[in-house]
Order: C-alpha cells, then sequence, then structure tokens
C-alpha cells in the first residue's frame, strides 16, 4: 500500500516518476547483539488475559524445557511451572499457553534448561483486569519495524529501535506490535551483497530473529504484555489470499506464528481476536490479509490480459478512481500526462463497489459485528492493518478499495449505534488522524459515523511517508517546501485531517483518564516527545481527546 501511495503522491506534486535512492536512510547507530545464553532472543507475554497468557522464548540447544511463574522475581514461592520437550518442528520457538492466573496482577516467569539448569532471562508481565473492573490504563502501539542490516557494513539500515526505549520508559500497560513485524521484502535485501527478499521458512525465521537482536526490542518484549498482528511484509508487499503465492504464504505465516507470539492461526477468522482491559476498553484486533479477495488493481473481468483499472492514457493504474471527476481535472490540467482528465474505467469503478470482494471474509465480518454489538465496554478499539479513513490515493490495497464491505461495517455500526470506537492503523508510515466517514468522492466531505476517528502511527524503522516522497523528488531538500510539505497541506486542508505528520519515526500512547474516562489519542516521536505542541515536529498536530458519548 505504501508503496503505491507514494507514487501517486509523487504525480500530484511534480507530475514525474523516479526510482528509490539504493542507499538506506536513517541514524544506524552501534550493530546489536543477543543474551547470553542457551535462550538468546529474550522472552515474551503475549495475547494476555485477566487469567491467562502465552509465554514464549527460543532455543536451538535445549531440548526438555521447564517454565516457571511466580510473584515476585526471586521465584522465592512459584505460582506453576511445565516441563516439555522441545519442537524442531517450530525451529526451537517456544509457546506456552498458562492459566489459573490471577487477574490485575504483576508475574515474572523463566525457562530452565533441564539438563544444566541454564536459565532464560526473567520477563514479566501484568495480567488484563477482570472485565467488570472500572480501571484507567495505557496502552502503546506503532508497527512498520525494519530491522534488515546493510549488507555492506553490518549496520542496521535504519535505527537500533530507539520508539522500544520510550515505550518501555512510559510504563503502558501492553504494546500492540501492528503489521509489518519484518520487511521479508526490505529494499535493504536488495543492496549490493543482499540476500533477496525472503523465500524459505529458513530466511523468514531469520528475519524474526533478527529483528531481536536489536537490545530496545528484546528488552521490551521481556517487560510486558504484547498483542501481534501481522500485515503484507511478513510475506510480501500488498499480498491479497488468491494471487499471493501460496508456498510464501505458508512460509511467512509459519515464520510469523513461531516468533510474534500468536498461537494458532483459524480457517474461519484468521488471527482475529478480541480482549478487553477492565470495563473501559475491549479490542478488537482484525485480519485483513488471511480472506481479502482480488485487490481490483489486480482484477481482468473481461481476460483480455489488461488489468481492469488500467488507465487508458497512462497504461498504468488509475492513480485516482474513487475521486470526484472535478478533482482529477483540477490535478489533470497541472500535471501533463497523468491520465486523470478521464473518468477512471467503469470496470475498475464497478470492482471497488463489487459486493463479493472481501478484506476480511464472511466468516470474520459475522464474528466482528457479533463481538463489536455485545461489547459494553466504554471505549472500542479497531485495531486495522490498513487505514479505513479515504483519501483518494490509489486507494486498492486499504478500505477504501473494497467500498461495499466498508459500507456495510459503518452501517452496521450506526444500525446498532454502537458509540465510543476508534479506529488505530499503522502501515502508512505517518502519523494521520481523520473522521471516519461514508464512502465519499470529495475529499473532506463525508458523513460521520457515530463520531468515530481513526489515528495511524508509527512508523518504528522504515522510511517516513516524507523521507521516501522527498528522496524520490528532490534529494536533499530540507524543510517544509519540500514535497512532503504539500502533501501534508492537501491532507490538512483539503481533506481536513486533523493531525498529519509526516516526518517523524514513533509510536502512539492512548490513554484513559481514571475519573473522566476521557480518553486521548497523543502521536509521540521515536524519542517519546509529542509530535504536536511547542517543540514537536508538527506543532499544530495536537493530541486527539475526548469524552466518552
Amino acid at each position: 500500500m505504501r508503496r503505491a501511495l507514494i507514487g501517486f503522491v509523487a504525480v500530484l506534486v511534480v507530475g514525474s516518476l523516479g526510482t528509490l535512492p539504493s542507499g538506506a536512510a536513517g541514524s544506524p547507530g552501534a550493530r546489536p547483539h543477543l543474551d547470553g545464553g542457551e535462550f538468546p532472543y529474550g522472552v515474551g507475554a503475549f495475547d494476555v488475559k485477566p487469567t491467562k497468557a502465552q509465554l514464549w522464548t527460543q532455543t536451538s540447544a535445549a531440548t526438555q524445557v521447564r517454565l516457571e511463574w511466580a510473584l515476585d522475581p526471586n521465584f522465592s514461592t512459584l505460582e506453576g511451572s511445565q516441563t516439555f520437550k522441545t519442537n524442531e518442528a517450530r525451529g526451537g520457538a517456544i509457546l506456552r499457553a498458562v492459566t489459573g492466573l490471577t487477574s490485575a496482577t504483576t508475574y515474572y516467569y523463566r525457562f530452565i534448561d533441564t539438563a544444566n539448569a541454564a536459565t532464560s532471562r526473567v520477563g514479566r508481565f501484568h495480567t488484563a483486569p477482570d472485565p467488570r473492573s472500572d480501571v484507567a490504563f495505557t496502552f502503546d502501539i506503532s508497527g512498520d519495524q525494519d530491522g534488515t542490516i546493510n549488507p555492506s557494513n553490518g549496520l542496521p539500515c535504519y535505527n537500533t529501535f530507539p520508539t522500544f526505549a520510550s515505550v518501555q520508559a512510559d510504563r503502558p500497560a501492553f504494546y500492540v506490535n501492528l503489521g509489518d513485524t519484518i520487511y521479508s521484502d526490505s529494499k535493504c535485501k536488495e543492496m549490493p551483497g543482499g540476500i533477496g527478499d525472503d523465500v524459505t521458512l529458513a530466511q523468514y525465521r531469520a528475519d524474526h530473529a533478527n529483528q531481536l537482536t536489536y537490545d530496545a526490542w528484546r528488552n521490551l518484549r521481556g517487560v510486558l504484555g504484547m498483542y501481534s498482528e501481522w500485515d503484507d511484509h511478513e510475506v510480501r508487499n500488498d499480498w491479497d489470499s488468491q494471487t499471493v503465492d501460496k508456498q510464501l504464504l505458508k512460509n511467512g505465516k509459519q515464520a510469523f506464528m513461531e516468533w510474534e507470539g500468536v498461537r494458532k492461526w483459524d480457517p474461519k477468522v484468521g488471527f482475529y481476536r478480541t480482549w478487553t482491559w477492565g470495563a473501559n476498553a475491549q479490542f478488537f484486533l482484525l485480519d485483513e490479509r488471511s480472506f481479502r479477495s482480488t485487490e481490483a488493481v489486480r482484477m481482468d473481468a473481461d481476460g483480455d490480459g489488461v488489468p481492469d483499472c488500467t488507465n487508458p492514457e497512462t497504461g498504468q493504474p488509475d492513480l485516482a478512481p474513487t475521486l470526484v471527476q472535478s478533482w482529477r481535472t483540477y490535478f489533470a490540467n497541472k500535471i501533463q500526462g497523468s491520465g486523470l482528465d478521464i473518468p477512471p474505467p467503469a470496470q475498475c469503478v464497478a470492482d471497488l463497489n463489487a459486493s463479493d470482494r472481501t478484506m476480511l471474509g464472511a466468516a470474520q465480518l459475522a464474528r466482528f459485528e457479533k463481538d463489536l454489538a455485545a461489547s459494553t465496554a466504554t471505549w472500542k478499539f479497531v485495531i486495522t492493518e490498513d487505514q479505513i479513513q479515504n483519501y483518494f490515493a490509489l486507494p486498492y490495497d486499504r478500505w477504501e478499495g473494497y467500498q461495499h464491505e466498508r459500507n456495510q461495517v459503518l452501517s452496521f455500526i450506526d444500525q446498532h449505534a454502537i458509540k465510543n470506537i476508534v479506529w488505530l492503523a499503522t502501515d502508512v508510515h505517518a502519523f494521520m488522524g481523520h473522521t471516519v466517514d461514508y464512502n465519499t468522492d470529495t475529499p473532506g466531505i463525508g458523513q460521520t459515523v457515530q463520531g468515530m476517528v481513526e489515528f495511524s502511527f508509527g512508523p518504528v524503522a522504515t522510511d517516513t511517508f516524507a523521507q521516501e516522497v522527498d528522496d524520490l523528488l528532490d534529494p536533499g531538500c530540507v524543510g517544509t517546501a519540500c514535497p512532503h510539505g504539500m502533501i501534508r497541506g492537501f491532507l490538512v486542508i483539503a481533506n481536513k485531517d486533523f493531525c498529519a505528520s509526516l516526518i517523524a519515526d514513533g509510536y502512539g500512547k492512548v490513554t484513559i483518564d481514571p475519573s473522566t474516562h476521557r480518553l486521548t489519542l497523543s502521536a509521540r516521536q521515536a524519542n517519546g516527545r509529542p509530535i504536536g505542541g511547542q517543540g514537536g515536529v508538527n506543532p499544530d498536530c495536537q493530541d486527539y481527546v475526548s469524552l466518552p458519548h
């Protein structure tokens, strides 16, 4: 999705496209390392609930392991233990379900090689509160972390994940790792000496393992609970269930489950799951990859060998098939050869609106709607891999490219008057805040659904939206007069985004106030400082604050 969007924006700004530079951006820092001993990649607690959690580690040495958990870091009195053999079929990855826990309680845990008493680092996590308890809390969220190593110098292509150190300093209740947990097809892999895109299971595993050679990521996973979701780069950029290479999907899925603490994939709902954190929050984590129909940009309804969304003037995918013609004409008059002076191909528009195309699949959609309608939580957070807000630029990979199902979800929410829903996304490598409106072909105009908003956060470590555009169009440019400044102007002025920060790495900090239940969504830089406000990288990109309604 991100790659296609950058191409569209480039055309709108200057009317020509270039190629990405071969080098990688960012301040690389020192080459990271691992824990010592037989459990080098640390530990992790995943999918934490009031009375259970999934505890993770990896070993290539131990054949029999004992897992212990206790209420103190010295393990003076064990709360429980399990002894089991390791599984070679999982590449040494271990994920054990621990049950019978007490809600709202901090636990400590460790893994021990029974043959020689070699021990992992001690991890900790806090169980979720009872669903009836009125508790305030903070959680953090981000995604898009490319830890690929530059093959020419052995250093990180981007950074050493400082975002994760800031998240740890926040001491949130938990962290949501939302998509692109690896970059199996990183552009850094194509640099001289690079190995190229992942193909084998071993290569996918190696990418996940490499992420945990970063101290900040290994440390964060060891001190709080996590919830992991995939997007496209765990397999291939912009993949869908109908056109993806099946062996790549199998390998990418297995490695993701092994290394990111997800126990199983369900053939009906994929990785969808929901959980509560007290009475004030319920989370709905969507799987928008497992059952996704072919994207409209790849469809060829008449079988003539020309994809339906090909613009006849350019021979390339139409840049804005969901945009009203008056805006298309406006851009066409400024940019020669954009193909926007004519209406989008009729079959493309039909594909985008087709009722038989899906992001979620029928079973997952039904489960999501049922769970959402049944929720009694004050706030309902929908964790979405791809944005649901409309902004017209090559919409094929996000909800805007599945118009019928998008409207179905929004209509369901309106019909059932489900209030206090907040959508949280990553993927676009930018911080964007916007209302969630019904489908419209005109920027900035639309009927809001139950007052819903969406906020996109990140990235952790990859090219930011601004960096990608500026490197493409005006390398070395500094300041708001660069191409990314014009793009931000379009988003804020025309599309009415209440936040659009395109130039920073970072994460989202979400807080529920203890007395008023007021919600605050705060965009944070990698160093932990706010993106908005005085001293921020975009001072007008303020926190979103709302009381429940």
